[in-house]
């Protein structure tokens, strides 16, 4: 691996993995654009932790006491130097299975971000696709199974002082079509410049919030995306965070979200719900 695809990825560190538990590991990282890199030792955990810049934290399985150790460590360490980052200490059970492995990551996951950005940004996905599409698509939940195919993807960044979110809208347009019947008669890039405006429109309702909120966001112009034979862009990789997708599966919508821990952020000047008038369809 180079040190520019090193720079690029976020990390967990696992130490104490079975062969089966380190392939789950793998898959289940993925899913939220985080890759996992196992480890035999603790000179090993130390030494990788010093490498990579971008640890988000260590999976230790089947032994509690060194994950308390590692925690206390992390707590006691005076130095700013790169050894001593805070980074979160995940506890795993020595039998672990898949299912519980990835209910341990997705807790970890969901901790990671602050409750008022995450009602906010569930609440705004329920709103905007339908009003946007003009068709009830029907409530979008949280998954982490991504087996679906898409035939485009559009997506928005938007930036502000230690803050950084991507919302990307993946869209299978013949499911779309062949279920609502009026969207039969639309053009592909109608329907791909639909799902452009809601990327837009969801970090439109963001940006306003953030604003209340003491920063001051600059969104980009969304980007669009033809999936094809050769495409070789992984869904996760497209928004590696959370992904929310309606009942169907026809639209996927994926945030990638990154916070500093100094953002100065004031999360409680959030709103829970989205305001109408933050929603301004063209």
């Amino acid at each position: 691996m180079s040190g520019k695809d090193a720079e690029s990825r976020s990390y967990f560190i696992c130490y104490g993995a079975s062969l089966e538990q380190q392939k789950a590991l793998l898959t289940i990282a993925e899913r939220f654009g985080i890759f996992c890199l196992t480890v035999a030792s603790m000179r090993e955990i130390r030494g990788l932790n010093e490498k990579y810049d971008h640890v988000v934290g260590f999976v230790i399985i089947g032994n509690p006491r060194l994950a308390k150790s590692i925690s206390t460590q992390k707590k006691k360490a005076k130095s700013a130097g790169p050894e001593n980052k805070q980074i979160p200490v995940i506890s795993v059970p020595k039998k672990a299975t898949f299912s519980e492995l990835c209910k341990k990551i997705d807790d970890f996951i969901m901790k990671m971000i602050p409750l008022q950005i995450l009602e906010l940004v569930q609440g705004v996905i329920q709103k905007i696709p339908d009003l946007v599409f003009g068709v009830d698509i029907g409530q979008f939940e949280k998954t982490v199974e991504f087996n679906h195919s898409y035939s485009h993807r559009a997506s928005c960044n938007t930036m502000a002082e230690g803050f950084f979110m991507r919302v990307s809208v993946e869209i299978d347009i013949p499911r779309l079509k062949s279920t609502f019947p009026s969207l039969s008669s639309k053009e592909e890039w109608q329907l791909i410049d639909s799902a452009a405006e809601t990327c837009n429109q969801i970090l439109g309702v963001i940006n306003s919030n953030l604003r209340n909120s003491g920063l001051q966001p600059k969104i980009s112009l969304p980007n669009k995306v033809q999936f094809d034979s050769h495409f070789g862009t992984h869904q996760c990789e497209c928004a590696p965070f959370l992904k929310f997708v309606d009942a169907k599966e026809i639209i996927n919508i994926g945030i990638l979200l990154e916070i500093d821990p100094n953002c100065s952020a004031n999360w409680d000047q959030l709103a829970i719900e989205p305001m109408e008038a933050d929603i301004q369809l063209l």
